[in-house]
């Protein structure tokens, strides 16, 4: 997957905030397998977080940093930002790391945006 967007909520539930993402490309490219995760397809169905959004968590004091759970990676994605974007009309740019389960194998990175979105 040479890029991609996801939408997801953050877990702090009294100030939920949700943004969009936009990826680069990953390199080394997304692969399930050699990452040591199961290729079965999830039912994607039951991961969705209220709306049908992706989920998401801070993983980081400092709310620079999100951990992304989406449907299309089995064991996350951290998302590692400057700053996050302070309104609908602000955009920045960070950096996401494709966890993975082969500690063996070099992590696939990509260059990615976020923008705040509704949560609806």
């Amino acid at each position: 997957m040479a890029a991609g967007a996801a939408r997801a909520q953050s877990a702090a539930a009294d100030t939920a905030q949700c943004f969009g993402f936009s990826f680069g490309t990953w390199k080394p490219a997304l692969d399930l397998a050699i990452a040591g995760h199961s290729t079965t397809p999830l039912d994607s169905t039951l991961l969705k977080a209220p709306g049908g959004r992706e989920w998401a968590s801070d993983a980081s004091p400092n709310e620079a940093t999100l951990l992304l759970f989406p449907s299309w990676w089995p064991v996350g994605v951290e998302i590692a930002f400057a700053r996050r974007p302070h309104s609908f009309a602000d955009t920045v740019s960070g950096r996401a790391v494709a966890l993975v389960a082969n500690g063996s194998v070099t992590p696939p990175r990509a260059a990615v945006r976020a923008w705040r979105v509704a949560c609806r």
